[in-house]
Formats: C-alpha cells, structure tokens, sequence
C-alpha cells in the first residue's frame, strides 16, 4: 500500500509538471529585420525576415491576440487581446513566454511610450492606463465609451484616441496627463496619422454607408478642412520618405499621397487588407483573406515581392536591428 501511494504522488506531481511546463517557440534571431504578423483566424504568430523575404518563423499560440508591439529593448513581444485578462510578454531570443500581466479583459490598444511606461487602450473601462515596467497600473485618464484605437504623436508627446462608435476624438498631453483636445469628427472612424497641425483620419463606415474619404481636421480647434477621396474604407496608414500612404481595404487599394492630400499614385493590393507599415523604402501590406504579406516599393508602387503567413494577418509589428 505504501508503495501504490508513493505511485500515484508521483503520478500526481508528474501531471501537475506537465500542466505547468512552459510552451517554447522558435527563437528569433537578434540580428535579424523582421515583421511580424498577427494572426487572428488561426491564432497564430508569422515571423519574416524583411530582407530575405522569408519566413523564419510561426508560433501557434492559440490564444486570441489581437494586436501587439515589440519593446525598445529589441527583444520583448507584448501581446494582448480585448477578450484576455491579461498581457503576455515573450522573449523573441528564447522563444517563451516571460511575464504575464492580469489586466482585465477590454484593452483594444497598448504601445510602449517609454521603457518605463506602456499605455493600454480599455474599451470596458472606457479610460486610457498607464502602467510601469512590471506591469503595474501606475494611473489612468477616463474618456468617452468604448474608445477603439490610439495613436502617440512623438513630436508633440501627445495620445489622440478615436472610437468607432462615438464619434469623438480626444488628445491627451502625455506631459501634464490632461485632455487637451476634445471635439466631434466623422462616424466609424478607424485609422489615425499625425500631420504636423493636422490629423488625418479614416473611416471603415456601416452597413451600406460605407467611407470613402479620409476626413482632415485641424488639431486644436477639430474644424473640419478637407476630405481625401479614397474609396473605400481607408482603415490604415504610414509614411515613408516625404509620402503618406493609406490602404482601402473595400477596395483593396493601396494610395500614396503627399502631404497637400493629393492623390500621386495607387495600386491593386492583396485581399481584404486591413494594416500597412513601413520599414526603410518598403510598404508592408497584409492580406487578411490571402494570408500573405507583399513588399512593396515606396517609390515606383510595385510589387517586389510576397509572403505566406498564417491565417487572418490582422495587425504587423516590426523589430529592427539596430546594426542593420
């Protein structure tokens, strides 16, 4: 009897192990340029290596991330999804996951301010949070209902927040921790840029109203200035060089434009894109119903190459070397 009972402690202790035995990744190399796709219809991560055009990479994680970012330190990937309570934090070199923040369910958005502060989005509490490096909820600034996407415009250290349902944009001054601004734009608005005294916003639209236009307001008095025809549904954008391009993901469009908003130039992209990113001359663009990432060149719009990855691409993340 006393060995069948010493058996099934060990039977015991050899499950519990089991259950709590950290999943390993494939590592990410340091020295290497990547993106990162976040996949949401397979729960997965891609991992591809910019300058090659490859894929490194793929981590079924099977939990349902929406969104993410690389921290400055170059090696930690925070992930966090509106459904999860918590924000998970993986060590790309070792490929496990490290840090687990219990959060609550409802943040939409997070980015790194500085390496001491990370901002998350939180469309149950309806506020912005600040937190320090250990996770800890170090203050928090409420808004208005169910806010959906940020932005932190560096030059002017500021926070701007849309929501899809409110159609309200509200600026927060990242040094007194006040809201600046707070006026009326244009419904269902998704998709944010920064443009010195401007902000840039697009639209997704409901239903049979669909948007076609990017809607340009003036940063401190939220008048409205103009409107950039760009057919339909502009839900994201980047910079690079002196041009700002938008993707229509209705239309699977790819627009470049210069700072006045004129149209310079468009192109066929792939299926349902939903984000674009820019690292050097390239314009990353990922296909949500192809499953695959195009490079596209910032200068001439063409085509210089594409990538697999997993199923759903819903958000890209860069990690660039700093020797590269």
């Amino acid at each position: 009897m006393r060995y069948y009972k010493a058996f099934i402690f060990f039977l015991l202790i050899s499950s519990f192990l089991t259950g709590c035995r950290q999943e390993e990744f494939t590592n990410i190399p340091a020295e290497r340029d990547i993106a990162i796709t976040v996949n949401i219809k397979e729960m997965s991560l891609s991992f591809i290596d910019i300058q090659a055009q490859k894929n490194i990479g793929s981590w079924k994680v099977n939990k349902a991330y929406t969104g993410g970012s690389v921290l400055s330190d170059g090696d930690t990937l925070l992930l966090y999804g509106e459904k999860l309570n918590t924000i998970d934090l993986y060590s790309l070199s070792k490929g496990e996951l490290i840090h687990q923040w219990t959060i609550g369910e409802g943040v939409v958005d997070v980015e790194e301010l500085r390496p001491d502060t990370i901002v998350a989005l939180d469309e149950r509490k309806n506020s912005v949070r600040f937190f320090n490096s250990n996770g800890e909820e170090t203050s928090h600034i409420d808004i208005f209902d169910r806010p959906l996407e940020m932005k932190h415009d560096e030059a002017r250290d500021e926070l701007i927040i849309i929501g899809f349902d409110e159609n309200l944009l509200t600026s927060i001054d990242l040094e007194t921790m006040e809201i600046k601004e707070n006026y009326e734009i244009h419904t269902h608005a998704t998709g944010l840029f920064p443009l010195d005294n401007e902000i840039w916003v697009g639209g997704h639209g409901e239903g049979l109203d669909i948007e076609k236009y990017v809607h340009v307001y003036d940063r401190e008095t939220g008048k409205a200035l103009r409107k950039i025809s760009v057919p339909s549904m502009p839900v994201d954008f980047t910079k690079a060089d002196e041009a700002i391009f938008v993707v229509s993901h209705g239309t699977n469009l790819l627009y470049k434009l210069n700072e006045a908003g004129e149209v310079i130039g468009e192109m066929s992209v792939t299926a349902n894109p939903f984000t674009i990113e820019t690292f050097s001359d390239i314009v990353l663009v990922a296909g949500y119903d192809s499953s695959e990432l195009q490079f596209i060149d910032s200068e001439t719009i063409k085509l210089k190459g594409s990538v697999e990855v997993g199923e759903g691409p819903f958000q890209i993340l860069l990690r660039e070397n700093e020797d590269s």
